[in-house]
């Protein structure tokens, strides 16, 4: 799956906007030349369980229901890893990094430390995965179960509710204190470890996505985030009309 990047220089010096599409990159991290030769690196806007999430809905509407269930699947894993580290965002980033390695190729153990962290910062018992949908998740990537399309919209529904019934608290209790986007100041950090002496290691751009699941609101921040996240079906429209307009052109991008 690709996704599409601008070569900012090319702007700077008024020639136009100058695009290319590249491979979807775990990282985050894109560097790349424009067909003028400028070098650049971009950074994407969103946490992984956004991206995963994307990609979940484009192989669901694309017919790829096993696909689209385990994006889902692992977009929550990894929304409860960007939970975590909200909860823990005045601890040293190395000593965060260090503890994860412990549990990073467990999924069992990263639940376990959502769950506790949760109660001991917000006060309140965690909702509880579904058990239909945690059998169903285990079904279809464990045993080979190839789920019909309406389970799995059922089932995107259901973890698109849960990510942002989570983000709705999350909000509200970390609003004043800019935590939602750490994960962007590591990519930032990481470019200029990586690329020391690329022209863009101070200043690279960033590149986004209509993303089905917004972290915060895009039209308004206010003390309720839920006046402003679009329901699931709303975005599922909005998601099949792109889809719809991309397939007509012959357009294999996520975005």
């Amino acid at each position: 799956m690709k996704t599409l990047v601008i070569c900012k220089h090319c702007s700077k010096e008024g020639k136009g906007p100058t695009y290319k599409e590249l491979e979807i990159e775990h990282s985050g991290i894109y560097e790349f030349k424009c067909i003028n030769g400028h070098e650049n690196i971009s950074i994407l806007q969103l946490h992984s369980f956004q991206l995963l999430y994307d990609l979940g809905i484009k192989a669901l509407l694309d017919s790829y229901t096993r696909e689209a269930v385990t994006s889902f699947a692992v977009s929550l894993e990894r929304f409860r890893e960007y939970c975590i580290d909200c909860f823990l965002y005045d601890l040293p980033e190395e000593n965060k990094n260090a503890t994860w390695k412990y549990v990073s190729s467990q999924s069992e153990r990263q639940l376990g430390a959502f769950y506790f962290l949760y109660l001991s910062k917000v006060n309140a018992v965690p909702t509880k995965i579904n058990n239909k949908w945690d059998k169903f998740r285990n079904d279809v990537i464990h045993k080979g179960q190839i789920p019909k399309s309406e389970e799995v919209l059922e089932y995107a529904e259901y973890v698109f509710d849960y990510i942002n019934e989570t983000l709705e608290v999350l909000y509200n209790k970390y609003a004043d204190q800019n935590v939602f986007y750490l994960f962007l100041n590591k990519r930032f950090r990481e470019v200029k470890e990586k690329y020391p002496r690329h022209v863009d290691a101070e200043d690279p751009s960033t590149i986004s996505g209509p993303t089905f699941i917004d972290i915060v609101p895009i039209v308004k921040q206010g003390p309720d985030r839920s006046n402003f996240v679009y329901s699931f079906q709303e975005k599922l429209d909005l998601f099949e009309e792109m889809n719809q307009n991309q397939s007509s052109q012959g357009i294999k991008r996520l975005w």
